[in-house]
C-alpha cells in the first residue's frame, strides 16, 4: 500500500469512506488544508495556508485500490493548482451545514530540528485553522509515528460521540489495510463488540402458542 500511494492519501480516503457511511451519502466535499508554500515560496515569511475544496464521490461497488487512485489524483491536482484557488463554496457542497466545508483533512509533517551550536529547536505544537469546521482529522506525522487528532465543535457533537468515530476510524484502517481489494459496500466500521450487541439488539424472535388465533394472542 504505502509503495503504490502516499500516507496522506491513504488516510484520507479512509476518512472519506467513513464520512460517507456516516452521514450516509455517497458524494462528499471536504475542506483540504494546505501551506502554500511551492514554488518560490517556500522561504516565505507568515502564513501561506488555504482550504481547498475536495470533492469525492463513493460507489458501492467500487474498490478500495480504485478510490485510491482516484484520490490521489485529486489530491496531486489542488497541490499543484493551490497558488491559482480562489476559495469559493462548492455548488455540491455538503447540505449538511451553512459552513463552506462542515468536514475538513489536514496532514502536516514536523519539520527536523534546527541545531545551532549547542542548541536545538524544535517544532512542540502546530496549529492552523483557514476555515470554520464541524469535524476535522489532523494527521501529524514525526518520523515514523503518524499521530490522528480529531478536532469538532463542541456546540455540534460531544466528546463521546468522537471518541466513538475514532474507534470506528481505527476499525476501518485495519479493515482496508487487510483487504485493499474490498468493495467499499462491505467495508465494516463496527467493532466486533459493536456487531455482537447490535445482533443482540436484534433478536426479537420469542415463543408463542401457534395453535391461537392473532385476536386470541391479543386478549391474551
Amino acid at each position: 500500500f504505502k509503495q503504490q500511494c502516499p500516507l496522506p492519501v491513504v488516510i484520507l480516503t479512509c476518512w472519506f469512506i467513513l464520512l460517507g457511511k456516516l452521514v450516509g451519502q455517497d458524494t462528499i466535499c471536504l475542506g483540504l488544508n494546505v501551506d502554500g508554500r511551492i514554488e518560490d515560496l517556500q522561504e516565505t515569511a507568515g502564513l501561506l495556508t488555504k482550504c481547498l475544496p475536495f470533492v469525492c464521490s463513493l460507489h458501492p461497488q467500487q474498490s478500495i485500490r480504485k478510490l485510491l487512485a482516484q484520490t490521489q489524483e485529486t489530491y496531486n491536482a489542488l497541490h499543484a493548482h493551490q497558488l491559482s484557488f480562489a476559495p469559493d463554496r462548492p455548488e455540491n457542497a455538503s447540505a449538511l451545514s451553512s459552513l463552506p466545508y462542515p468536514f475538513g483533512f489536514e496532514w502536516r509533517e514536523y519539520p527536523a530540528p534546527v541545531i545551532g551550536g549547542t542548541t536545538s529547536f524544535t517544532v512542540q505544537q502546530w496549529e492552523s485553522y483557514a476555515e470554520p469546521f464541524q469535524l476535522k482529522l489532523v494527521a501529524l506525522s514525526d518520523d515514523n509515528t503518524i499521530t490522528l487528532h480529531f478536532h469538532f465543535d463542541q456546540s455540534v457533537l460531544r466528546t463521546e460521540q468522537i471518541q466513538r468515530i475514532a474507534n470506528q476510524f481505527s476499525v476501518l484502517i485495519a479493515h482496508i489495510i487487510a483487504q485493499p481489494e474490498q468493495l467499499l459496500e462491505r467495508l465494516v466500521i463496527l467493532s466486533p463488540a459493536e456487531q455482537q450487541l447490535l445482533m443482540t439488539f436484534n433478536q426479537q424472535l420469542s415463543d408463542y402458542p401457534h395453535e391461537l388465533c392473532l385476536h386470541q394472542l391479543f386478549e391474551q
